[in-house]
């Protein structure tokens, strides 16, 4: 397994936004954490179906 699956530690930084733009950031952080969750996923899936790779 040559790269790591995904952590919170990799995800990119928010850009930064005024307090107003809550519900923005939300929508920004649920999208990284669900293309993390996916890329584990994905990664799992795929160590399940070969092992040895």
């Amino acid at each position: 397994m040559s790269t790591p699956p995904p952590t919170l530690t990799s995800l990119p930084t928010p850009p930064p936004s005024s307090p107003i733009d809550l519900e923005k950031d939300n929508a920004y952080w649920y999208n990284s954490l669900t293309q993390a969750l996916e890329a584990a996923t994905a990664m799992e899936e795929k160590m399940e179906k070969d092992p040895d790779s």
